[in-house]
């Protein structure tokens, strides 16, 4: 190899998608946006300032972490 020669590494191997875990992601996804809405919709539910505000706090989180479930895409 000459000086004036650039040195290419080589690549890895290509990693394959395993599709379980995008259909995993998926279904979590889904599972954590049902929750978030079912915190709204149980019966005999207490409406005290206090429980709202800690349904409130886990539908954000089941929404975000819904959201974010659901787009996730592997590189």
């Amino acid at each position: 190899m000459a000086i004036t020669e650039t040195y290419v590494a080589p690549r890895a191997p290509a990693q394959r998608e395993v599709p379980v875990v995008n259909y995993l992601a998926r279904f979590v996804g889904v599972v954590f946006m049902a929750c978030a809405v079912g915190l709204w919709l149980a019966p005999g539910a207490d409406w005290s300032a206090e429980l709202a505000m800690l349904k409130l706090g886990l539908t954000c989180f089941f929404t975000i972490a819904g959201a974010l479930s659901l787009t996730v895409r592997r590189r």
